[in-house]
């Protein structure tokens, strides 16, 4: 559990802690002490709404579910801008039903000015980027042997600019309904790298609960998973990286169904899925506490690597600082740990490739194994790879492995080296 609380912070931590002008270990605990709080109020109001919608042991087990989910401790921990998203989401849904609009279009709003998102589906708006599809569309047909004798005009109906654009807006927002995501992002049984959200046995109660409700035919609730379910949609829609993140907010509306599924169905079924559950409650915590790097996004491990280690060296003598942009921008970072020496001393944070890039001496070098030696498309490096970088004249002052890369092609390796 200690290895999860002293976690390195996120980049949105760090971003956070750069708009208060204040860094240190100190505002990283409040952070993720308001997070928590945020987090507790969100359950409050969620359990307030649907009690008043059902009932209330439909409305503490939906709360239970998510308790016992890892993903709101890791929001807690690593995401409060992600928590706040969760706090307005709740408070819009606790308002009277003409507010539940105001959450349609006043979220996605403050996802992508607040939180800082840059949605993809945005870009696909415009002609700009579909303008060079569709040029790209034509050549291959014109390039091909035995050409297209079909008019240039009825090829037109389906390769012009409006169905791409269709085309890629269509693309971006139907992956919503992530099973692999919502339901099997565990390491037992499927091996895949995510938070988990709910447990791989829940999702025998999804079938159960959506059987239930159209059963009941509750028109408070129904309007409910309804305007809650559109509201998360365009927060995934409107929102940008990790599917898991993006779809944070479907728990809301996918807990009320997995507890009314719960709460319907005979004890001699609900009996043997809650000891499954619990089995994967303690499996998941396990894992969470022994493997936290595994679990949590891989790069604050990389830049605390970075500059714990610079922090150690006499800046003075370098004339540049180069730290590697391949994860991220490390500049935020440099603050947090090294504070005005990031000021005071020449950084530069952009990615390098030494066996490509003129590197001029006395410069220091914070980067991956591939940004050394050069990439490999098959992203592994032979062991003794530091022997062979300092032939060249590279001299590695400290180097450690990040589980699980986070810089394809660029290895697993991460090095700290200076060219004198």
């Amino acid at each position: 559990m200690f290895n999860i609380l002293a976690y390195p912070p996120t980049e949105e931590q760090v971003k956070i802690m750069g708009w208060v002008g204040l860094y240190g270990e100190n505002w990283l605990i409040v952070l993720r002490v308001v997070a928590t709080l945020l987090l507790a109020f969100s359950l409050f109001l969620l359990a307030k709404t649907i009690a008043a919608r059902t009932s209330r042991i439909v409305a503490l087990v939906t709360v239970c579910l998510l308790i016992i989910s890892p993903t709101l401790w890791v929001v807690a921990l690593a995401y409060p801008l992600t928590a706040l998203m969760l706090f307005c989401l709740s408070l819009v849904l606790n308002l009277n039903y003409r507010f539940f609009y105001i959450g349609v279009i006043v979220l996605p709003i403050l996802n992508v000015l607040l939180i800082g998102n840059h949605p993809t589906v945005l870009s696909k708006i415009g002609f700009e980027e579909i303008q060079e599809k569709v040029n790209n569309h034509f050549y291959a047909e014109d390039s091909l042997r035995e050409k297209i004798e079909t008019p240039l005009w009825f090829r037109r109906l389906s390769g012009n600019k409006i169905f791409f654009d269709y085309k890629e807006i269509v693309t971006e927002t139907l992956p919503f309904f992530d099973l692999e995501s919502l339901f099997f992002g565990e390491i037992n049984p499927t091996e895949q790298k995510s938070i988990v959200m709910f447990y791989w046995t829940e999702i025998f109660l999804l079938v159960l609960g959506l059987y239930y409700l159209t059963k009941q035919k509750n028109k408070e609730i129904n309007h409910f998973l309804l305007i809650s379910g559109l509201i998360v949609w365009l927060g995934f829609v409107f929102s940008s990286g990790p599917t898991n993140l993006r779809l944070i907010g479907a728990m809301w509306p996918i807990s009320l169904i997995l507890a009314t599924g719960l709460v319907n169905i005979s004890k001699y079924i609900a009996i043997p899925l809650s000891l499954l559950i619990v089995y994967g409650i303690l499996i998941n915590a396990s894992n969470l506490s022994r493997r936290s790097e595994y679990w949590f996004d891989n790069r604050p491990l990389v830049y605390q690597f970075w500059f714990e280690n610079i922090d150690k060296l006499d800046l003075s003598k370098y004339k540049t600082i180069r730290v590697s942009g391949r994860v991220g921008n490390g500049k935020g970072y440099c603050f947090y740990y090294l504070g005005e020496k990031c000021k005071k001393y020449n950084f530069i944070f952009e990615s390098f490739e030494v066996p490509k890039d003129e590197i001029e001496k006395n410069t220091l070098l914070a980067g991956f194994v591939g940004e050394f030696a050069g990439s490999r498309e098959d992203n592994r490096f032979p062991n003794n790879w530091v022997d062979k970088v300092q032939e060249t004249g590279i001299k590695i002052l400290a180097k450690s492995s990040v589980r699980d890369s986070v810089a394809f092609r660029f290895g697993e390796d991460i090095g700290l080296a200076e060219i004198e």
